[in-house]
């Protein structure tokens, strides 16, 4: 029996995977990623790790049916932060970063290989990492004075079956329940110091730099998680979206 999809996810924080797990592995560097050509660059960046709770609809609506989507599917969950750029190719926008009296937007394609039977993985890559920015930063030309790399691993978990026995000889088995999506994220940024910034002691410029970058992270990535759950929810019980979906995705375009 389907159970009426929640209105909200809960969401916590942990450090810890469990067995029998899939998983989705997210990374991006810029077109090159040689630190030995930035001058004296300054080190941030941070780790933020997040887990949402979904129920699992078990069989063809199963959780772990719904992760081996083609990658295309992806695009659907927030249209604002991923645009498709047609087949296996996605642009991810970095919401307006402010520093002070700056703000930088980056921007980062990737291309996507799909999970096979023998390595149950999606593996995003990206081709190139592009960075907008205030006037000072455009001035400064700090589109070609940083590397970004980032890797989120996102797992999967179906719920383990329980068991009642009610009689020694009968087994009543029950049905999944609730599952779960674990994401790992790790943020690395290696920038060289424009003017004014340099005037700046390294540590204070860093740690401000860190405190924002941990601040984005750790609002980015439960609202990842909770679109996904949310999606994954219609798409096991809304037939004519799942159909919807399947009809794109065979037709090459992804409309949603």
């Amino acid at each position: 029996m389907l159970r009426p999809p929640t209105s909200s996810a809960k969401f916590s924080h942990t450090s810890q995977f469990h067995h029998r797990r899939r998983t989705l592995l997210v990374s991006a560097v810029p077109t090159s990623n040689s630190a030995s050509r930035l001058r004296d660059p300054a080190r941030i960046g941070g780790v933020s790790k997040s887990i949402v709770p979904v129920h699992d609809y078990g069989g063809a609506a199963s959780l772990s049916a719904y992760m081996h989507l083609p990658p295309s599917h992806y695009s659907a969950l927030d249209p604002d932060l991923i645009e498709s750029l047609g087949g296996n190719k996605f642009r991810l926008r970095v919401p307006r970063l402010k520093l002070f009296s700056l703000w930088v937007e980056p921007t980062v394609d990737i291309s996507v290989s799909s999970a096979s039977s023998t390595d149950p993985r999606v593996l995003l890559t990206s081709e190139s990492c592009h960075i907008v920015g205030s006037e000072l930063i455009q001035k400064m030309q700090l589109d070609q004075r940083f590397i970004l790399k980032f890797s989120t691993e996102l797992t999967w978990k179906a719920a383990a079956l329980s068991t009642k026995s009610t009689h020694p000889t009968v087994i009543t088995t029950n049905k999944l329940s609730e599952s779960q999506i674990n994401a790992n994220l790790e943020l690395e940024v290696l920038t060289e110091v424009i003017p004014p910034f340099q005037l700046l002691p390294r540590s204070v410029l860093e740690g401000t730099c860190n405190a924002v970058l941990r601040s984005l992270m750790k609002t980015l990535l439960p609202k990842f998680l909770h679109k996904l759950a949310n999606d994954y929810t219609k798409w096991a019980t809304d037939a004519d979206y799942r159909l919807g979906r399947t009809l794109a995705e065979e037709a090459g375009v992804t409309k949603m």
